[in-house]
C-alpha cells in the first residue's frame, strides 16, 4: 500500500462518524470528503509529492479528530514520520490560541512551513466554497478572517516559486485571488440587498 492509501486509511480512523459542518442542500457529507477536496486542489496546482499529499489528507487529523488529539498525533507521527507529522502540527491551532493569532503564524517562515501556507490556503478556500452553499454572509465573514493569509501569500510567493515553480506560485496565487474577488463581489452584493430592505 502506498504512503498516500495508508494516509487515507489514517485520516478514516480520525474522522471516523464525523460530517461537514455546513450541509450542502439539507446533506450532511461525511468529514473525509474534504481533505480530498484540499488535495485535488494542491494537486491541480502542480503539487503532488507524496509528503504534501499525506499532509494534505491528515491536515485536519489532529485538530478535528473524533477522538483524544493526543493519540490522534501519535497515530501520525507513528504512522507517516516526522516529515507529515510536522506540517500536520503547524496547521493544528493549539487549544490555547484564538483564531486570528493561529492565522498570523502562516505569514511567519519561522512559524510555518511554505507547504503548510499552501494546504492552508486550499483548506480556506475549499471551506469557504462549503460555506458558500450554505449561508453566504458567514461564507464572506470566514473568508475576512483569513485576510491574513493574502499578506501571507504575498509575502512568501517567493518561497513557494523556490520549493516548486513558478508556475504553482502562480496556480496558487490566481486561484486565491479569484476567491478573494468572489467574496468581494459577494460582501458587495450582500450589503446592496441589506441597505435595500432597511
Amino acid at each position: 500500500m502506498s504512503k498516500v492509501h495508508e494516509a487515507i486509511t489514517l485520516a478514516s480512523v480520525c474522522h471516523f462518524g464525523q460530517n461537514r459542518k455546513a450541509p450542502i442542500n439539507g446533506h450532511y457529507l461525511p468529514y473525509l470528503i474534504h481533505p480530498f477536496e484540499v488535495l485535488k486542489v494542491i494537486w491541480g496546482w502542480g503539487v503532488a509529492d507524496e509528503t504534501m499529499s499525506c499532509a494534505t489528507i491528515l491536515h485536519d487529523a489532529i485538530e478535528d479528530c473524533s477522538f483524544n488529539k493526543v493519540d490522534a498525533a501519535n497515530m501520525v507521527y507513528n504512522g507517516m514520520g516526522k516529515a507529515v507529522y510536522d506540517i500536520v502540527i503547524q496547521l493544528t491551532k493549539p487549544d490555547k490560541v484564538d483564531k486570528f493569532s493561529y492565522l498570523e503564524t502562516f505569514a511567519d517562515p519561522t512559524k510555518t512551513s511554505t507547504e503548510s501556507l499552501v494546504i492552508k490556503l486550499a483548506d480556506r478556500m475549499c471551506n469557504y466554497n462549503d460555506f458558500l452553499a450554505h449561508d453566504e454572509e458567514y461564507a464572506v465573514k470566514y473568508m475576512r478572517k483569513a485576510d491574513i493569509l493574502d499578506v501571507a501569500l504575498r509575502q512568501r510567493a517567493d518561497e513557494i516559486t523556490n520549493k516548486w515553480s513558478f508556475n504553482v506560485m502562480q496556480a496558487v496565487v490566481l486561484t486565491w485571488r479569484s476567491h478573494q474577488l468572489d467574496c468581494d463581489s459577494l460582501e458587495f452584493e450582500l450589503s446592496k440587498s441589506q441597505a435595500a430592505t432597511a
